[in-house]
């Protein structure tokens, strides 16, 4: 079976709807990243419970900021 990556509210949607009209069990692991062990830990919970599992992975953006102040002109 392959894994598919769905990327839209409305696909995620359609996927559940048809898991559930053939009985299955659907889990959810929400997340933000980054993905750790833990995360793993939900997952292979989720898989002991239910047929389909399904990762949310939502990206944090992080800017890294200086520890110096910027030079003006020098």
């Amino acid at each position: 079976m392959s894994t598919p990556i769905v990327r839209t509210a409305t696909e995620s949607r359609k996927s559940v709807a048809a898991w559930r009209r053939q009985g299955m069990k659907v889990a959810v692991v929400s997340t933000r990243a980054p993905l750790h062990e833990g995360h793993l830990s939900l997952v292979r919970a989720a898989h002991q419970r239910a047929d389909r599992v399904i990762l949310t992975l939502v990206a944090i953006e992080r800017r890294r900021r200086s520890c110096r102040p910027p030079t003006h002109g020098a």
